[in-house]
């Protein structure tokens, strides 16, 4: 069984405007990808119709051998929430942690979880109160608690100081040694340099791998989509 997630010819069409293009990537288990590229350009369309919430034009995604065509499988082994907000906002921390853990049918100790993502003192607070850098914490453990083997996160940084984004980071890596397949979109390309396995420019559409190297990444985006002006 081939294992990780396997993207195969993906275009999306969103009101008759073709988003996505025939776009394939191959994210092994245990490996951290981010997708690079300034807002609107299409990459939580990517991320909507890999969770399954866009129809596809055509192309296939397979997450550990089982496609997408099988819904139930697939959707359990898969977890996104396009941001914050989606969680339920009248709900503690921890009552969001047990409800996804129900429904993806994963028993996880959400205890532990919520020590490992560092979230303990609000823990029993509502969403709605809490601030948008506790909140992308609260998504994290969220994630975790799901036991998706694929996850997307969209932005995962936003909203969080420097320490918290090491401890994001750390939080992220230690995924991935679990075998977790992780998949980020961020603007923040220094941070994520340092963590990932792989990062790729979306670019009309499509994917250009870039560089690892933040000086070179750097470059690459400026040269890519940083737009002339007279």
């Amino acid at each position: 069984m081939k294992e990780g997630t396997i993207i195969t010819n993906l275009s999306v069409d969103i009101k008759k405007e073709n988003l996505i293009k025939g776009l394939s990537i191959e994210l092994n288990k245990g490996t951290i990808t981010c997708i690079v590229a300034p807002n609107g350009t299409g990459k939580t369309t990517l991320f909507k119709a890999l969770a399954n919430l866009l129809p596809i034009k055509t192309g296939n995604i397979t997450i550990n051998s089982e496609s997408f065509t099988n819904k139930k499988q697939f959707n359990k082994n898969l977890f996104f929430l396009e941001n914050p907000q989606q969680l339920v906002q009248n709900l503690t921390a921890h009552e969001n942690m047990r409800f996804i853990s129900k429904l993806w049918e994963h028993d996880c100790d959400i205890n532990k979880i919520i020590d490992f993502v560092g979230i303990k003192t609000y823990k029993d607070k509502k969403i709605k109160y809490l601030s948008l850098g506790m909140k992308q914490k609260v998504l994290v453990a969220v994630a975790i608690a799901s036991g998706a083997n694929f996850i997307i996160f969209d932005e995962p940084l936003n909203g969080l100081d420097i320490e918290n984004i090491e401890n994001i980071a750390t939080i992220f890596l230690s995924l991935k040694k679990e075998g977790k397949t992780l998949l980020l979109s961020s603007h923040n390309i220094f941070e994520t340099s340092k963590i990932c396995d792989t990062i790729y420019f979306l670019v009309n559409g499509s994917v250009k791998e870039a560089s690892l190297d933040y000086k070179t990444l750097k470059e690459q985006y400026n040269s890519i989509f940083t737009i002339r002006r007279d």
